[in-house]
Order: structure tokens, then sequence, then C-alpha cells
């Protein structure tokens, strides 16, 4: 199958090319992504989803506006590009950025229930849902319905406890969360590659 092309002109090529360099670019469409990249693909790096501590991990990813950089295993130079990337995005920092990678204002709703069901000893079956999100012996799609219907048994098993707060709701994690999720576990060694993804 032949897919069809489109020409661009050179002029506005170049004009698109120059705006991706710029500062207002860097600042309102790439870094605050970039930096979810970078804290995802270390909290889905198999040396951390190995590990026995990975609900808790998870846990302070999804409750604190800056996670614990260290323990996840990221380095001083990416965990100062993080920390600058979500300086303007207000209290929730890293949160934010998530949340608009999630569905912009209802994308909190998406996560912000995670570190309440590890509390509720429901950690191990978060960790396996984002193990399985990232066993590759499965198809693609098959694992994000897996995961989304992982994370929705868990949200069940949550709110039949008595962890939900007051104003949550029962949902299904988003389609546009888990791929994102997916992708962020794709490991980038270069932060000048990473800063093209």
């Amino acid at each position: 199958m032949t897919l069809p092309t489109v020409d661009v002109p050179k002029q506005e090529a170049e004009a698109f090319a120059a705006q991706l360099q710029t500062d207002q670019y860097k600042k309102t469409e790439r870094d605050y992504k970039v930096a979810v990249h970078i804290v995802m693909s270390a909290l889905l790096s198999e040396d951390n989803l190995g590990r026995d501590d990975l609900p808790d991990m998870i846990a302070n990813v999804f409750s604190e506006t800056i996670p614990n950089m260290d323990a996840l295993g990221i380095g001083p130079e990416e965990q100062q590009f993080v920390k600058e990337a979500v300086a303007d995005l207000g209290p929730g920092a890293l949160k934010s950025a998530m949340a608009n990678l999630g569905g912009g204002k209802w994308g909190l709703a998406q996560f912000i229930w995670i570190p309440r069901a590890v509390e509720y000893e429901l950690g191990p079956q978060i960790a396996d849902a984002f193990r399985n999100l990232i066993d590759p012996t499965d198809a693609v799609p098959s694992r994000v319905d897996g995961f989304r219907d992982q994370l929705y048994e868990a949200s069940q098993a949550l709110e039949t406890k008595g962890g939900f707060q007051p104003n949550w709701t029962l949902s299904r994690v988003s389609f546009r969360l888990s791929p994102r999720f997916l992708v962020a576990s794709i490991q980038v060694s270069s932060p000048s590659i990473r800063l093209r993804l």
C-alpha cells in the first residue's frame, strides 16, 4: 500500500522548525512532556519493575509534586531538568503535567486514587498492572486493555474497602493515559535524543 505524500512549502517548514526551537515552545509544549517521560521511563525501567517496593515507588510518583527521583535512579542533570520543566505548572508540578497528558481537566482523576489504593494494601495489584503493561510477550492492544481492566478492578476494590474520598467516582483509566505510560517505558539513553521525542 502506497501512502500519500504531503508537500510542505519550504518557507512553512522552516518557520515551523524555527518555532520548535523557541523558548515558548519548549516551555508550553515540549519540556513538561519530556519531564514526564524521564520520570515514567525510570519508574518503568526493568530494574525498578523487579523491585519489591514497586508499589511504594508508584504511590510516590503519583502522589508527590516532585517524586523521589534518587529512588527512581534518575541522575542529577535530569533531576534538574525535570524540576525546571514543571516549575511553572503551579503547586501540582509533575502531577499537573501528567494530568494534562491524561486528559487535561479530568486527567488528575485518572490516577489520584492510586496512592490511596497502595495505602489500602492494593499495591501488588497496582504493581502487576504496570508490569503487565510493559510485558513485551503480549500484543500492545491487549496490554493496554489489560492495564485499564486491572486498574479498574483495583479502583473497584478500593471503593469496596471504603477508600474513596467523598467526591471520587469510579471510572476507567482513559485510552489517552495508558499508551503514554507504555511509550514512556522506552529507554532513551541520550538527553539530546530524549529532547527530540
